[in-house]
């Protein structure tokens, strides 16, 4: 579903969330110390892949499970994660099996309910609902942090997303510590122009994508560049790839789009020397791999997810006095430059290019 349209049906339920809110407040509470964290997550393989980066290396004591929607089982089971499923194969198996949920969750008697929905109102009011005689923690855009009797709420404003994980998570921020790469030259790159359809402003512009990737084929003529996807994405991918055939023959130019499982690919992608990428879910996987990547941003923005430059990330951007513009889901994206882009289309191709030449050398020294 579009951006928009979630937008649109969450506002609606403000109402709801508000009367829960007051009901939840005069429900009877249990002060007791939580011995582990149900984390509320139903949307986003960045997200869960970027709280699984922060649970795996910033000790977390508590033992922490996931409360996310079925389809989200390809990820979770690639990163070892432990999860109770919200069977969502259509509106009606997914209110029914939420409301099963619920009875499963309030069963673990020391439990505290961590919502990482951000501003979603129909997600707050279930992880209320969840958080009945429960310690309830959740996030907020703008503000301070709120410490109250059984509840938390972390403010997110000037602040990485990752620390923000942490700080609900009761851990220390996490520290990136990426290992030098291993000399090698660059035979595999791949490539991923796609960006999901949530928020498709964050897709690197085409005739952007064209000038980067000929710059590339100058600069690694013995890189093969392999074009990654879902099945949905097939068409569009190759479509490029044709686009491209002038300075990119088919022997070097391979269309992978629709033809691996998400572990498929992500051993592929280990097993790559360099990755480029705009925001998306395969960006939050390979910085969790640990794959030398290439991730292009525009409307958002690697400060507020957490990723800093290493040895194993470049991140480019075009920082302007409105970047970035996606701050919250309901942020309203482009509106500065009245959805120009300008954050994208204002890149120079040749400094990236130069930057990226030397991330490639300095890493393989």
């Amino acid at each position: 579903m579009k951006r928009s349209n979630l937008v649109r049906m969450d506002n609606a339920f403000l109402p709801f969330y508000w009367l829960t809110k007051q009901l939840k407040s005069i429900a009877p509470r249990r002060n007791q110390t939580s011995h582990q964290v149900v984390i509320l997550k139903l949307f986003g393989v960045g997200s869960i892949t970027r709280i699984a980066h922060v649970l795996q290396n910033s000790k977390v004591e508590k033992k922490a499970v996931f409360l996310t929607l079925k389809r989200n089982k390809g990820v979770v089971d690639l990163l070892g994660l432990e999860a109770i499923y919200i069977n969502d194969k259509n509106p009606f198996v997914l209110l029914f099996s939420a409301m099963q949920r619920v009875v499963t969750i309030w069963q673990l008697r020391k439990a505290e309910i961590v919502d990482m929905e951000r501003s979603s109102n129909m997600a707050g009011m279930y992880s209320l609902i969840l958080s009945i005689r429960k310690k309830h923690a959740q996030f907020k855009v703008e503000g301070e942090n709120v410490e109250k009797k059984n509840r938390r709420i972390i403010s997110l404003e000037k602040k990485a997303a990752t620390s923000g994980i942490a700080e609900m998570l009761h851990a220390e921020p996490l520290v990136w510590e990426d290992t030098p790469v291993q000399s090698k030259s660059i035979k595999r790159i791949v490539i991923n122009i796609n960006a999901g359809g949530y928020l498709p402003e964050r897709k690197f512009p085409m005739e952007k994508w064209s000038q980067l990737i000929k710059g590339l084929a100058e600069l690694f003529p013995e890189g093969v560049f392999y074009f990654s996807g879902l099945e949905s994405e097939r068409k569009g991918v190759e479509a490029f790839c044709k686009r491209i055939a002038a300075f990119l023959p088919t022997s070097r130019c391979t269309v992978l789009a629709g033809e691996q499982s998400l572990p498929s690919f992500v051993d592929f992608l280990k097993a790559s020397d360099l990755f480029l990428t705009n925001d998306s879910g395969p960006l939050h996987l390979a910085r969790y791999f640990g794959v030398r990547t290439v991730a292009i941003w525009g409307p958002t923005s690697s400060y507020l997810v957490g990723y800093p430059n290493s040895a194993r990330m470049l991140n480019l951007s075009h920082e302007l006095a409105c970047s970035p513009c996606f701050i919250s889901p309901k942020s309203e994206v482009a509106k500065a430059c009245n959805g120009k882009l300008s954050c994208f289309h204002e890149m120079d191709v040749e400094k990236n290019l130069l930057k990226i030449n030397e991330f490639v050398n300095n890493g393989n020294q």
